[in-house]
């Protein structure tokens, strides 16, 4: 666990990505909540370590398993945007969900593949739609702010008075950023945001602490996914010619050999992601 300033800490070196901890006066309040139950069960312990009190919220980001599945672990109400409370409420779904969660677990993790059948699953209790803004001690004030992006979903949580901000998914370091379930336009506004805002830390969804200039590569990567489609698309090139673009964007975050079947599979979902965005634009060619 890394303290950023006093009250604040952020811990990396859970499967799925950053988790955060606000302590107020009041009690802790989390930012997501790690996958692998054995994580989130030493995260709980941590946070007992930094204080006696109850935890107060947890606040989930967006709806992806990687930020929620922890959430039956802390007896708090979980907080986040309708969407995510809509997506979970109608997809999260007992047996069926477990049992997804389990096999795609399986081989990262067989433990935790197995615990998979006795998790409770906890949807959001709170929602809000644009922000939401908790006065509960120090840091003075904490902001969620709706931005969408990466999913139709996504928040971030600005600490106005410490210029700290947890940007979730919307700020992915040292890893191809996944289109998949984003409005890549969408995405391209909350970036241009984050850096409108006064931050002086910005906490990734993945990756080490960094400031608002960590976002630009990732605006160009989704700027130069969106003016090759948009040229494949508007040539008259079908769905299934996408292909011919992964040279060009293989290069933009190198990986190894081992990562690069993966990582070509990423590529052309985006690319997919992207092509329908422009389908709906530009209409059927």
């Amino acid at each position: 666990m890394q303290q950023i300033v006093e009250r604040v800490y952020v811990e990396g070196n859970y499967y799925g990505g950053n988790v955060g901890c606000i302590v107020t006066d009041q009690g802790p309040i989390l930012i997501d909540t790690p996958m692998f139950p054995r994580d989130a069960r030493h995260w709980r312990e941590q946070i007992a370590q930094l204080t006696s009190l109850p935890v107060l919220y947890v606040v989930n980001t967006d709806y992806n398993p990687e930020h929620v599945l922890g959430n039956c672990f802390f007896d708090a109400p979980v907080i986040a945007h309708e969407l995510a409370w809509e997506y979970m409420n109608n997809e999260y779904d007992g047996k069926d969900f477990r049992q997804r969660m389990a096999n795609l677990l399986e081989p990262i993790d067989a433990d935790a593949a197995a615990e998979m059948s006795r998790i409770e699953l906890l949807i959001p209790q709170l929602t809000f739609t644009e922000r939401m803004i908790l006065e509960k001690g120090p840091p003075s004030e904490i902001r969620l702010i709706h931005l969408g992006g990466h999913t139709p979903a996504n928040i971030v949580v600005y600490l106005p008075d410490k210029e700290i901000l947890f940007a979730a998914d919307n700020v992915v370091l040292d890893t191809l950023p996944a289109l998949t379930e984003a409005n890549s336009k969408q995405w391209l506004r909350a970036l241009a945001a984050i850096r409108k805002m006064r931050v002086e830390v910005l906490v990734p969804g993945r990756g080490p602490l960094c400031d608002t200039e960590a976002t630009q590569p990732l605006s160009e990567y989704i700027r130069l996914v969106r003016d090759l489609v948009r040229r494949h698309y508007q040539a008259g090139r079908s769905k299934s010619e996408m292909t011919k673009l992964i040279p060009e964007l293989e290069d933009a975050y190198p990986v190894s050999e081992a990562e690069r079947v993966d990582i070509l599979s990423c590529i052309k979902t985006n690319l997919n992601q992207v092509y329908d965005e422009m389908r709906a634009r530009y209409g059927k060619k």
